[in-house]
């Protein structure tokens, strides 16, 4: 009966109509009425009566002298839903004063109750996956739940007062990090002793600004212009010793030749990998390759590299990458003659003309499936590491255009290539060889 009909925000009307002629009833009939500001108010509930019966709502009530009540809302408003759950679930949801939608939301995001309504979070996060795209929708997911949960739920367990969040920064900013044991167990975000990494907890921060800057644009005269800067450069070095001392890094690695012969034989006829054999060649990032068109990107005697790609759009069915400018701002040219194997120009523009598009993060995901098959343990920025040695052991070029060719801003950027430890070999010494017979 009540299968395919859906319960409206329209018919709570009704309801709160009916709910202010009850309450009058039991004015003028003596019954028990009750006093918002004095009495114990519960919110609506869905119960089960038993099988006979069918469910009921309801909500209980303890008046400040003690007596208790049920207020039970007619029937008659509900009992076209009798066959589905979630509408009833619904109709307790609005009565209570919330949007099915957002409530769940809230529910799914494990968003704490506080000062700012639910509703402006939900929209938020709503904003944030439209401006994502269809990027990693897992990704996205995590991202937001570590907003909520590591930034915007702690701040609301400090104060309900918005404007006071700012005079918390440091200290949030010390519980991020989690490395101090004198951390308090009520302001701890993290258990103790586990570390985040550096780009987690930017990401955190990130979003908070972000969620900050939305409420300040929407309701400029509630919510002031608030910006977080909990943390200095100097203790996310201090994190990340840490975070390598207790072997919580990975280490970057050149790529070994023998090992980058077998990477290439598998990933040349793959769609998708196959453009990382640019990365390797050039020291490319995964998303500058993946904007990269014979048209705009190939000249004469160097490769073009002025933008990277944010995310693949899918609308109406058709695959268009979206870019942004690269990771410095800045456009660079590579001359083919620096890449490390002097690949040919054919071969570099079958690759770009050949390969499909796919996001940063799904093209990760595909080299990681790839090293699992074939038991080798390197991530795909070691293409990267691969270029700068390169740059620097065999072609012996001066720092200054190896940070030109490479896309570096700082020498402290390029300075873990400089200082790439030697290979030496690990078999002991035979002292019996070198022995001096008396």
């Amino acid at each position: 009966m009540g299968r395919h009909k859906k319960f409206k925000k329209e018919d709570v009307s009704k309801i709160q109509k009916w709910l202010k002629e009850d309450f009058e009833e039991r004015k003028v009939k003596g019954r028990i009425i009750w006093n918002h500001q004095t009495d114990i108010i519960c919110k609506w509930g869905l119960y089960s009566e038993g099988e006979d019966k069918g469910p009921s709502i309801k909500r209980f009530i303890k008046r400040k002298d003690g007596k208790t009540t049920w207020h039970r809302l007619k029937k008659k408003f509900y009992k076209d839903f009798y066959q589905s759950q979630k509408e009833l679930e619904n109709i307790v949801i609005y009565l209570n004063g919330l949007d099915p939608a957002e409530h769940r939301a809230g529910i799914k995001y494990r968003l704490k109750e506080g000062y700012i309504p639910r509703v402006h979070v939900i929209n938020f996060c709503r904003e944030v996956k439209n401006n994502f795209l269809n990027d990693d929708k897992k990704d996205i997911e995590n991202r937001i739940n570590g907003f909520i949960n590591y930034g915007l739920n702690w701040f609301q367990n400090k104060t309900h007062k918005v404007n006071e969040w700012k005079k918390y920064d440091k200290k949030w900013g010390q519980c991020l990090l989690n490395y101090n044991e004198d951390i308090k167990d009520s302001d701890r975000i993290f258990p103790l002793g586990e570390l985040r990494s550096k780009n987690t907890i930017i990401r955190v921060i990130w979003l908070m600004n972000k969620f900050m800057e939305y409420l300040h644009q929407q309701y400029p005269n509630k919510y002031p212009p608030t910006y977080f800067d909990p943390i200095t450069n100097s203790q996310f070095r201090s994190l990340e010793m840490i975070r390598k001392q207790r072997g919580l890094v990975r280490d970057r690695k050149h790529i070994k030749s023998e090992h980058w012969e077998i990477i290439k034989r598998n990933i040349e006829n793959d769609p998708h990998l196959k453009i990382i054999e640019i990365c390797y060649e050039f020291g490319l990032r995964r998303s500058e390759a993946l904007a990269l068109s014979s048209v705009e990107n190939l000249f004469k005697d160097n490769l073009f590299v002025k933008e990277q790609v944010k995310c693949i759009d899918y609308t109406n069915g058709v695959m268009t990458r979206i870019f942004k400018p690269t990771k410095t701002g800045e456009t660079r040219r590579i001359p083919y003659k620096a890449s490390i194997s002097e690949i040919s120009i054919k071969r570099i523009a079958t690759i770009i003309d050949t390969f499909e598009f796919i996001s940063p993060n799904q093209l990760t995901k595909k080299w990681r499936v790839l090293m699992n098959e074939l038991n080798l343990d390197y991530d795909i920025h070691d293409c990267r590491h691969s270029f700068c040695r390169n740059l620097f052991k065999i072609k012996n070029l001066d720092i200054k255009t190896a940070m030109e060719y490479s896309g570096h801003k700082e020498l402290q950027s390029i300075n873990g290539y400089l200082r790439s430890k030697s290979e030496f070999s690990e078999e002991k010494l035979n002292l019996r060889d070198f022995r001096v017979v008396a």
